[in-house]
């Protein structure tokens, strides 16, 4: 599960610029929201969209939402940021004795 704030989200936008700030609430939340396959992914979508701060994203709804932005005209930027965004970070692995 990751905790996503989809009204700050840091966008590289270019390629030797510092991440900008982008809100991505409306247009990731209705691009969800329609073409969401599932009843609860799309209901998502209005939760991304009225949200005003960090939200809790369920893995099956991040791969929802990815396979989503597969099929969307989202820039490469964004979609790297959402894709950083969406997936759980793990930690390293422990060296052993």
């Amino acid at each position: 599960m990751a905790k996503v704030d989809f009204k700050n989200l840091r966008v590289q936008a270019t390629i030797e610029g510092d991440p900008i700030v982008v809100d991505t609430r409306k247009e990731l939340g209705n691009l969800v929201w329609g073409a969401a396959r599932d009843i609860a992914v799309s209901d998502f979508g209005k939760e991304i969209y009225f949200s005003d701060g960090p939200i809790e994203v369920g893995g099956e709804t991040a791969k929802e939402i990815l396979s989503i932005l597969d099929i969307s005209s989202a820039s490469a930027p964004l979609r790297r940021a959402l894709i950083e965004a969406l997936t759980p970070k793990r930690l390293p692995a422990k060296k052993g004795k």
